[in-house]
């Protein structure tokens, strides 16, 4: 059987050196590439210090998954490529950043929010969205006080995500995996976008 190419990790904390530099170079890759999907921008994050850069990665209340083109880790060999990502941001995390999730969704359950997902145009149609985002269901069904933060309550899990009304591969991926539509959205690109949920009981 053939090995497979590719390696999906969580970022450990604190985050190392090497895997600082891998992250910002695929974050500002990202942003390079595929301008209209992200409401930052290049110019914006290509002047990021190090601590700023360490301070997205050093937070407890989120986690970044990472695909990288090596089938082994430690994922710091001058031959691996990191070349998909996403982030989850956990209850925490969203009590202390303004969103404009559905007040209907919200007040719901517990929130969980994916935002940054990304994969590199080479490698997409090669099943790495859906192992990004199974690897987030994985994450948030076996979610526990103090993994994200302490304020789970018990209650239903939901994970969430915004997407741009246009980006028809995304929404037909995030729909293959179960999220369905919920509401209208504005992401800042303009052209509406809609939410997206999928609950755990």
């Amino acid at each position: 059987m053939a090995q497979d190419p590719y390696t999906l990790f969580p970022i450990p904390t604190p985050v190392s050196d090497s895997h600082l530099t891998a992250f910002s170079t695929l974050r500002l890759l990202s942003l390079h590439t595929d301008p209209s999907r992200f409401c930052s921008t290049y110019a914006r994050e290509s002047v990021f210090t190090p601590d700023i850069w360490r301070s997205r990665l050093d937070d407890n209340n989120k986690v970044t998954f990472i695909v990288s083109t090596r089938s082994s880790l430690p994922p710091n060999d001058e031959e691996e490529e990191w070349v998909a990502m996403m982030t989850i941001l956990g209850p925490a995390a969203l009590r202390n950043i303004p969103h404009d999730t559905p007040v209907e969704i919200s007040a719901r359950g517990e929130l969980f929010m994916i935002v940054s997902m990304w994969v590199h145009p080479t490698h997409r149609g090669k099943g790495l969205g859906s192992q990004l985002i199974r690897a987030g269901f994985d994450h948030v069904e076996k979610y526990q006080v103090g993994k994200l933060g302490d304020g789970y309550t018990g209650e239903l899990k939901l994970l969430v995500l915004e997407v741009l009304k246009d980006n028809e591969d995304a929404r037909r991926l995030y729909a293959k995996e179960s999220f369905v539509e919920v509401g209208e959205g504005a992401l800042c690109q303009g052209g509406g976008s809609v939410w997206m949920a999928k609950s755990f009981y």
